[in-house]
């Protein structure tokens, strides 16, 4: 018997309705249609080397460096997806940039396990400030790596000074006298060397006062303190010009309050 025209108009609509519920089913189980690839997402993945692209990872044996010291560069080749080194032998360009931007040194290296290694020297007059290790791959376009790094010049002090107060500690509106005797490093004392005494109290300058190192060794200082502290943090330091060259002597006043200081 076949069925009646109603019939099948009602058999016609279950099916589509049933069909309205299949699909958000079969897109929740993963089964839905594959959806277009983005040209925008493939364009990048191509402008970023590919989908089977390599990163290098470039690192050094500390941060800060002194002229004269050698820097260790270590850079390892690694997948962008997987992490996975480099199976064969690479050859990177390194480049060492000064803190204006200008080559310093560079030259191409290889590589083994997918790690190039690097040893520069710093040479003696290098001016401080921060460089830039640069890492690339001239034959290969790999991802480049970049890791900075800085040079700070040091300089040995020459003059050593110790600082001594009369008592151990001073209270608002007591006079503060204290004393330093200095000596050069390489031997004898800056006899008549210029000096200024600065003392700050809660980060205002409350005294400054010239003076001169004696054949000793020795200068002095004496001032009033405030007769309002409010937080006792305080500091004396002495300038100490010699032949040119001018270093800060400087120590922690003992200020005592009466007070106590809570923080919750």
């Amino acid at each position: 018997m076949r069925p009646t025209a109603p019939a099948r108009r009602r058999r016609l609509t279950f099916t589509a309705a049933a069909a309205c519920l299949l699909t958000p089913l079969l897109t929740l189980h993963g089964e839905a249609p594959p959806a277009k690839p983005d040209p925008r997402l493939a364009k990048l993945t191509a402008d970023l080397g590919g989908a089977d692209r390599y990163r290098t990872f470039v690192s050094t044996d500390k941060p800060i460096y002194r002229p004269g010291e050698k820097v260790y560069v270590r850079a390892a080749i690694l997948h962008a997806a997987t992490n996975v080194p480099l199976t064969q032998n690479a050859n990177p360009m390194v480049e060492i940039l000064g803190p204006k931007g200008d080559v310093i040194t560079s030259g191409l290296t290889g590589t083994e396990n997918a790690v190039a290694g690097l040893a520069w020297e710093i040479p003696a007059g290098t001016p401080g400030g921060e460089y830039t290790i640069k890492v690339t791959h001239p034959y290969t376009g790999y991802t480049p790596g970049v890791r900075k790094f800085d040079v700070r010049a040091f300089r040995a002090p020459r003059l050593k000074s110790q600082i001594v107060f009369v008592r151990d500690g001073y209270g608002p509106g007591d006079a503060v006298s204290a004393s330093v005797h200095v000596d050069r490093a390489e031997g004898g004392v800056p006899a008549g060397a210029k000096v200024t005494a600065v003392a700050r109290i809660d980060g205002v300058e409350v005294h400054r006062a010239p003076t001169t190192i004696d054949a000793a060794g020795n200068a002095s200082a004496s001032f009033k303190l405030p007769a309002n502290i409010a937080r006792g943090e305080g500091t004396l330091a002495f300038l100490i010009e010699d032949g040119g060259v001018v270093e800060t002597a400087s120590k922690t006043l003992p200020i005592l309050l009466q007070t106590l200081d809570l923080s919750i």
